[in-house]
């Protein structure tokens, strides 16, 4: 009268049969058949190596009440042992697909489950579970208290209400829902998509998502307002994600606000892109939150632009863990914990040199540190720096107060005895001496990276070193300290200006210089239109397409860019916007880099790049379809700079690039795009179609080059254009131009 059975192996491995080899016969399943013929058996937990262990036909449905069936090979997680304590009917699937298990047994075990984990299940397989209306219609009916998903590529989205009928829409799906959690689903977009049934998630109580790439927003506000039982939000390691309520798509005149009623935890951890948990116009509520927090999201300077009836939290906890607050409203701990990291990165690097120089004595350094650290906590004037809106003056203030953090630390480590007054001349020059690495970073990378003299720059700034280290002023900076008068952050700053005039003049006359005349100032603010220069329009990826496979043309290009650029570097208007008032600033950045562009432009048409006069309208059509092309150039571009390449084989490659290039010229469905007006909604989809069109024409041409690329040096007999692409199409490709990638190391 066996009621309960238990059948476990290490690596999940069980010796069904005894058998000698992996392979999985006809009497495997003939073994299980026999447990479902059990008629007392009511609890089972098995593991077993794949789906071909269960028979496909059962005399008679078992009644397992309770059960844990684990199938498929996998590593067992540590934080998956604990879901399986919680309820008595689990299933784990783990590189198994669901089409592979018999119908019995999905309407003994899937229907009853409790809680379904699934590992590493096929693309193909992932559709066929999340997207299948009868699926989600089984979702609406079962009692699934938990769903785990890991390491699932294929999926996109949880649910698809889209592909249900009109009857099935109105239907809640996972009403009885208690745990969702979701981990390295690498094409992970979206919860659901389309509009979810009322009810639906209406018991979910905890939400934890980790490591989901492609992830920019977790709820929208519609979900958002139906998780009346949420309890606990943890979200870690997403890398786009930016905020986690959408703001409204939907233009709506009554803002609903949204209230979480149970939400007592949120958790956001390593979340380098997120700038807030929800900016949308509706009021949010959370009247049980209790703890918050906030790790490693450097971003995130608010919580929310409309938070009502929230209660103070019992602690938020910030940084690394470091950062800690009591009963302190959420607003503003994120505003302060914003302001206060990046004073805090500032403080490291001007005290690094102090704590260098006393190494012998960091313990107690540390543990001075750790006492004005809790000071500086309190201070609740950092919060009003992110009222700042100038940029300039935000970072100018950023600076003195971390300067007047190191000011403390030496005058406490003075009086305990950790630092002697005659040390502070030598740690004012370092201090100063870091301050005047952020005045002349522009020209460093514009001198050092631009020009390849880095070596050069490192070697006269060492001489100056030697000089400024007996500066006089450094001695005002000591006396200062200990007296009423001009800040030591003023002097600083002073002695630091002067410095970089002295390294200016130094560069010009040994000949570093590549523009006579040039400061850092000049340099900075030709940044700063280059950014805009670099993002107006697709010029850029049309020169990448010429240019990849024609190195001469390229070094052409490359020359007449310097060319411009120096006269770009010294063009009047650039010092116009030091003293230009905010409103209009970006818009006078704007006009510059458009003339900018013209005048490269009419180099490029110098070279024969384009043809003169007005770009014509399906040229312009061309280089936005050839942008959308840019992923399949990417193995391309590999593959014809590759030195092992037979050279014969190149130019054939690079002849029929040229020559397809011209025939998208005259493409007749891209003259036809070219025709429709800009306002045209369908533009977009015909331009995609367009681009898949020629992505196909691409790779059938070069699949008709095959015998070629067999007898290259290179590439194995065996081995095909398309075996190629798959293996370097990781690669970043090669033919962005010089000039933004330039501007983006700058």
């Amino acid at each position: 009268m066996l009621e309960e059975l238990c059948i476990k192996a290490l690596d999940n491995k069980v010796d069904w049969e005894k058998e000698t080899s992996r392979e999985i016969t006809s009497d495997a399943s003939s073994s299980f058949a026999e447990i479902t013929c059990l008629p007392n058996l009511t609890a089972l937990d098995v593991s077993m190596p794949e789906a071909n262990c269960l028979p496909q036909h059962v005399n008679t449905l078992p009644n397992w009440t309770r059960f844990h069936i684990h199938i498929g090979f996998s590593f067992i997680f540590d934080d998956d042992i604990p879901i399986k304590l919680k309820i008595s009917r689990s299933m784990t699937l783990c590189n198994t697909e669901i089409s592979t298990l018999p119908n019995w047994f999905k309407r003994v075990v899937l229907s009853k489950a409790e809680a379904l984990l699934f590992y590493n299940v096929s693309n193909q397989d992932v559709r066929k579970l999340f997207v299948e209306s009868d699926f989600q219609l089984y979702l609406s009916k079962c009692d699934l208290k938990i769903l785990v998903v890991r390491y699932c590529d294929g999926i996109k989205s949880l649910l698809n209400v889209m592909e249900l009928d009109s009857e099935s829409k109105e239907i809640a799906l996972m009403d009885n829902l208690e745990e969702l959690h979701l981990k390295k689903l690498e094409n992970f977009r979206r919860i659901c998509h389309g509009q979810l049934p009322n009810g639906s998630f209406k018991k979910l109580r905890i939400l934890r998502i980790n490591k989901c790439d492609k992830l920019r927003s977790l709820l929208s506000p519609s979900l958002a307002r139906s998780l009346s039982q949420l309890e606990e939000i943890e979200i870690k390691d997403c890398k786009v994600l930016k905020e986690i309520i959408a703001k409204d798509a939907e233009m709506v005149q009554v803002e609903e606000k949204i209230v979480f009623p149970q939400l007592k935890i949120i958790k956001l951890c390593y979340l380098k892109n997120i700038t807030s948990f929800y900016l949308g116009s509706a009021p949010i509520e959370c009247p049980s939150l209790e703890q918050v927090k906030v790790y490693e999201c450097q971003k995130m300077k608010v919580f929310a632009s409309r938070l009502q009836n929230t209660p103070e939290p019992k602690l938020i906890e910030g940084g690394d863990g470091d950062l800690k607050w009591y009963e302190r409203d959420v607003n503003n701990a994120m505003q302060f914990q914003h302001e206060f990291l990046r004073i805090w990165r500032l403080f490291c690097r001007l005290v690094k040199p102090l704590r260098n120089h006393l190494r012998e004595k960091e313990e107690g350094i540390k543990n001075q540190l750790d006492k004005l650290k809790k000071d500086w906590l309190a201070d609740a004037e950092l919060v009003t720096l992110s009222s700042l809106r100038d940029k300039e003056a935000l970072n100018a203030e950023r600076w003195s107060t971390a300067e007047s953090w190191v000011d403390e630390v030496e005058h406490h480590l003075i009086r305990i005895g950790l630092l002697r007054p005659e040390e502070i001349p030598n740690m004012q020059f370092f201090r100063t001496m870091e301050l005047l690495y952020q005045l002349i970073r522009p020209l460093v990378h514009f001198v050092g990276l631009r020009y390849h003299k880095l070596q050069e720059l490192i070697q006269e700034l060492s001489k100056l070193k030697e000089r400024w280290r007996k500066d006089p002023q450094l001695r005002k900076l000591v006396s200062s300290s200990s007296s009423v008068g001009e800040p030591t952050s003023s002097i600083r700053w002073k002695i630091a200006e002067r410095w970089k005039g002295d390294f200016e003049r130094h560069l010009g006359s040994s000949g570093l210089l590549p523009v006579v005349g040039c400061t850092t100032e000049r340099i900075r603010k030709f940044f700063q239109v280059m950014k805009l220069f670099v993002k107006m329009d697709p010029l850029d990826n049309y020169l990448n397409w010429r240019l990849g496979w024609d190195p001469k043309l390229k070094q052409m290009v490359k020359n007449c860019s310097k060319e411009l650029e120096h006269h770009w570097v010294m063009d009047p208007e650039l010092m116009t916007l030091i003293s230009s008032p905010k409103e209009g600033l970006r818009e006078k950045k704007k006009n510059i880099a458009e003339r900018w562009r013209d005048e490269f432009k009419h180099q490029v048409i110098s070279l024969g790049l384009l043809p003169d006069g007005d770009t014509p309208e399906h040229i312009k059509e061309l280089l936005r379809v050839l942008d959308l092309l840019r992923p399949v150039m990417k193995s391309f571009s590999n593959y014809l700079q590759d030195p092992h390449i037979n050279p014969a084989v190149k130019e054939r490659l690079k002849k029929q690039a040229a020559e397809l290039l011209k025939q998208w010229e005259v493409d007749h469905e891209l003259i036809t795009l070219s025709l429709l007006p800009d306002d045209d909604l369908q533009k977009p989809m015909k331009r995609r179609s367009i681009a898949k069109l020629w992505q196909s024409e691409f790779k059938l041409h070069f699949k008709k080059l095959q015998q070629d690329l067999q007898s290259s040096d290179y590439l194995n007999i065996w081995e095909t254009f398309d075996d190629f692409t798959e293996k370097v199409g990781h690669f970043i490709p090669p033919v962005i131009s010089c000039m933004e990638v330039e501007i983006k190391e700058a």
